[in-house]
């Protein structure tokens, strides 16, 4: 056997016991490895425990939201229920108005005719009594028969209607109320469901729990009484001083969602009328003296149209508004003009006008839900009468050298002219006499301008409105009785009144939900009648903080540079106790949005993608509302380190810093 050179098989033999020396190696590895498998078994046991634990806040935070935004969403089909059977309540009143009305026809022309005769009979000694009523009766009685059953019908039809109808919103205004205080429920229970499903062993942070008292309170706010707190979800009352804002936002809803007829009576029927007649005349030079002319005469024959002042192409007579029809008997325009001086110098004196004369009937009515007193009540007002209109203007220039200087005068009278027909209804509170009647309607504008605006342009009639000729008694038997004719011919203001104008006297606006406007972080809520400061805890948004015993002992009491504090706040017994606490928080948001996509394009506002479009802001008429995750804000992550986990937030530097600032401005003070 060969060895190596110098050494004898013994020693070789003695040598090769030295193998084996890595396992020191291997031992060491072995314990390091030991080791951080403990620790990455540590590691993942916290980490899975914070994943659940903030899963569990996560959907704690957002299955709330969802249920408050379902809360939201049934409150606004609730609202538009409310809103559409409030529309519902004024066609009724306007069928009352109308029908009353066409059963005023009769009484109005016959009395006209009457007073017709009795003036005929003193100035022709006699020879000519009854002439008129006789020929009138020929028309009213036809007009009575069809006027007078329909009217009865239509009477009892919109008691009972608006009367049921009112009954329905007093049930959707108390089941969306109930449905809110459901959902406080809904919620509390949701809490507790997804926090202990999600999550063995957590619990809601005292700090947490003041987080949820807070958010609770916005959004119950409405159903908790006059607090003195903000509110996220209101309810308003009729009749409540501090919910008025809330009671004029509702009710300008139900009268921007008026129909067209309970709106302003419109009229959809086609333009029946014959094309004006024109003739001209053309300018007439006088040498050293000027020009008259050119001059046109344009001359209406009968027709009859409505009212569309969006109809370019209708002629003059039926396109001034919108609502009401007129049938024109006649009408003509005479345009004139003149020059003295001379024309080709620029010197001279210019006189350019006009003169309109149009004899017609005129139909126009309308309904409004109006305050009466922190109270509403709805009301319709309808006139057919003749229209009598004059108007003209004058323009008159001077100029010297092709410098003009000019001044204009013009007129416009629609002549008073007693009604053939008025109308008038209500639903609202009992308690209207002639001479208070209720709504008030003392406050029609007296401006022409200003009155035009009204119940369908119906308030313009003055004499319709405030004065009607008296009935003239006619023999019992042959007529409607005295007091009923009387009842009929009277004004708008007087039957507005009277009690058997009014469809449904316990009409009341309902009791409501809406949202406010979302507010500001660190501010005063800007609601009437508080002051309460905004922290971001309130509604819409919600924090959930939970804790949870450690999942390994003292995980929390790091050493080194991610050493926590223990906890220094001053009621650390009361928030923390002993030992700072393994916990997280989580955000959501209930928040509204209107949905803007091309699968969506029955939601979108009718300005939607105009540069002028308007912004919608948060409410709860429309059911748009969703709920989300957000991220948690400086404060809210600060409060929690502070109140959940005991840390103070600032160096001790900063701490000192405010405190010798402090101490100085005492000493300043």
């Amino acid at each position: 056997m060969k060895t190596p050179v110098g050494l004898t098989p013994k020693n070789y033999r003695r040598h090769s016991k030295q193998s084996g020396q890595a396992i020191v190696l291997i031992l060491m590895l072995t314990l390091a490895g030991l080791v951080g498998g403990v620790a990455l078994y540590s590691t993942g046991i916290l980490t899975s425990e914070k994943m659940q634990l903030q899963n569990a806040a996560d959907a704690s935070a957002y299955s709330v939201s969802v249920v408050e935004a379902r809360d939201l969403n049934f409150t606004a089909y609730m609202n538009r229920g409310m809103v559409g059977n409030e529309v519902a309540i004024g066609q009724m009143v306007s069928m009352m108005s109308w029908g009353q009305m066409m059963r005023s026809m009769p009484e109005f022309l016959e009395d006209y005719g009457g007073k017709i005769d009795g003036v005929a009979a003193i100035f022709s000694l006699g020879s000519t009594t009854g002439k008129v009523i006789g020929a009138v009766q020929k028309v009213t009685k036809p007009m009575r028969k069809v006027a007078s059953p329909v009217f009865k019908v239509t009477q009892k039809f919109t008691k009972a209607v608006a009367t049921g109808i009112s009954i329905l919103n007093q049930i959707y205004s108390g089941g969306q109320q109930l449905f809110h205080l459901l959902s406080f429920i809904f919620s509390a229970s949701t809490l507790f469901e997804m926090k202990d499903n999600n999550s063995d062993g957590a619990e809601f942070s005292k700090f947490g729990a003041i987080a949820l008292a807070r958010h609770f309170t916005s959004y119950y706010a409405g159903l908790m009484g006059s607090l003195p707190l903000y509110g996220f979800v209101q309810g308003y009352s009729s009749g409540n001083d501090g919910d008025k804002e809330g009671m004029n936002r509702l009710a300008q809803v139900v009268n921007d969602t008026r129909d067209s007829f309970t709106e302003n009576r419109k009229c959809f029927a086609p333009l029946i009328a014959v094309p004006p007649v024109v003739a001209r005349v053309g300018k007439l030079r006088i040498p050293l003296i000027g020009s008259l002319g050119p001059f046109t005469t344009t001359v209406y024959p009968p027709g009859w149209g409505c009212y569309d002042k969006e109809n370019k192409k209708s002629f003059a007579p039926y396109n001034e508004h919108n609502g009401g029809w007129l049938g024109n008997i006649f009408g003509f325009k005479f345009d004139f003009a003149a020059y003295i001086g001379e024309e080709s110098l620029g010197t001279g004196l210019s006189i350019d006008g006009y003169f309109r004369f149009d004899l017609g009937i005129d139909r126009l009515g309308g309904s409004h839900l109006r305050e009466e007193e922190n109270d509403y009540s709805w009301s319709g007002a309808d006139t057919i009468g003749p229209k009598i209109f004059f108007g003209g203007s004058i323009e008159i220039c001077g100029e010297f050298l092709g410098v003009s200087s000019c001044d204009r005068v013009g007129f416009d009278i629609d002549v008073p002219a007693p009604p053939f027909g008025v109308g008038a209804a209500l639903a609202g509170p009992a308690g209207g006499t002639k001479t208070n009647p209720k709504p008030n309607l003392d406050d029609i504008p007296s401006r022409k301008e200003d009155r035009d605006i009204m119940y369908g342009r119906a308030s313009k009639n003055f004499l319709a409105w405030d004065f009607v000729i008296p009935a003239t008694p006619y023999p019992p038997g042959l007529w409607l009785p005295l007091a009923e004719t009387y009842d009929l011919m009277q004004s708008v203001k007087y039957q507005m009144g009277t009690e058997n104008r009014n469809i449904n006297k316990n009409y009341k606006l309902r009791r409501y939900q809406d949202t406010e406007d979302k507010q500001a972080i660190s501010t005063f809520a800007n609601t009437e009648g508080t002051k309460d400061w905004i922290s971001g805890l309130e509604a819409p948004y919600l924090l959930i903080g939970l804790i949870k015993e450690d999942a390994v002992k003292d995980s929390q009491m790091s050493k080194g540079v991610f050493e926590l504090d223990a906890p220094k706040t001053a009621n650390a017994s009361f928030v923390l106790g002993d030992t700072v606490p393994f916990g997280v928080i989580a955000k959501s948001e209930v928040y509204y949005t209107r949905p803007t996509d091309i699968g969506a394009k029955w939601f979108r506002r009718s300005d939607f993608g105009r540069s002028n479009a308007l912004e919608e802001k948060s409410n709860a008429f429309n059911p748009f509302w969703q709920a989300r995750l957000v991220d948690t804000s400086y404060i809210d992550r600060n409060a929690a380190l502070t109140f959940q986990h005991g840390q103070l937030t600032l160096p001790t530097e900063a701490e000192a810093l405010l405190e010798s600032f402090k101490r100085l401005l005492e000493k300043l003070i």
